[in-house]
């Protein structure tokens, strides 16, 4: 067997923590039953506010759109609306921080597929006759659906 005094300070520690560990997780599982059971028969908000009220921290989980019917996002102009190149419009969501170092520059609507594919590759500081072979190479971009 092991001798818990000659396996030296780190290994004795986590020795002696490990049946509490296990006795914790048996009563994580137990509880996340029982309180699954219970909500099972609650409203949504109710459960929300039933747990608020209990201390626990939780919050519901919002869907994309949901944040697009969000007036205070839309107050805040955190969704900006964008223009594909077959005219589709749709929001994206802006960064939630701001920085006046930041983007510099006009936010502009994306380019069709393949538009800026050269202009890509020379960022990443490829020379003229590798992205031209490249370029040959590639099959023509499609729309993914």
């Amino acid at each position: 067997g092991i001798n818990n005094d000659d396996i030296g300070p780190i290994a004795k520690a986590s020795f002696e923590e490990t049946p509490e560990m296990f006795l914790k997780a048996a009563r994580h599982a137990e509880l996340a039953e029982r309180t699954a059971a219970i909500m099972a028969d609650l409203d949504f908000a109710m459960a929300i506010s039933c747990l608020q009220r209990a201390g626990l921290p939780v919050a519901p989980v919002n869907t994309p759109m949901d944040l697009v019917e969000d007036t205070h996002l839309s107050g805040l102009e955190f969704l900006k609306p964008v223009v594909a190149p077959d005219g589709t419009r749709a929001l994206v969501a802006d960064l939630p921080v701001r920085s006046t170092g930041w983007l510099v520059g006009q936010r502009t609507n994306p380019p069709a597929l393949g538009a800026d594919t050269r202009s890509v590759l020379e960022g990443l500081e490829l020379d003229a006759g590798r992205i031209s072979t490249l370029m040959e190479r590639a099959d023509p971009p499609t729309a993914v659906d």
